[in-house]
């Protein structure tokens, strides 16, 4: 499915998986990835890494007061050129 480079990266990423989350973890989630059809990068992903959430006393003082309101992809969709 992918060129020799782009297979050479994701099995690094196998590898890596490998060390950081151990044996078991690796197999559970590549299994769930073939079931789910979810690309192989995302599945080993390191969840601790993933995180998106920042104190907010570590944020600098001019991104501080910055509110950032939820929204939705179709929020988005004028701003693309699709209809609203």
């Amino acid at each position: 499915a992918h060129g020799p480079k782009q297979a050479a990266r994701i099995f690094a990423k196998v590898l890596g998986a490998l060390e950081s989350l151990g044996h078991d973890e690796v197999v559970r989630r590549l299994d769930a990835a073939r079931r789910d059809d979810t690309p192989l990068p995302i599945a080993l992903r390191n969840t601790t890494e993933a995180s998106t959430s920042i104190d907010p006393n570590r944020l600098p003082a001019g991104l501080a007061q910055i509110q950032v309101a939820a929204g939705s992809a179709a929020d988005y969709d004028a701003l693309l050129g699709g209809d609203s």
